[in-house]
């Protein structure tokens, strides 16, 4: 690739709005895991409210048609 004919000052301005973009998809991919993080959390802590059941209850299904 021959950068010869492009000036110094359009190659700087380029790499600077490369690094803006990589440091705001940085960001969107950390807020994304945190959000992801308490989501899960969350989930479990729903899960572990639901009570156990007590004998057999829950586990035969009654069918009419």
């Amino acid at each position: 690739m021959d950068i010869s004919g492009v000036s110094p000052e359009l190659v700087v301005q380029a790499v600077a709005q490369q690094e803006v973009a990589t440091s705001r998809l940085e960001a969107q991919v950390g807020l994304v895991k945190k959000v992801r993080e308490q989501q899960s959390n969350t989930l479990l802590s729903l899960l572990e409210a639901v009570p156990e059941p007590q004998g057999r209850s829950g586990h035969n299904v009654n069918l009419k048609v």
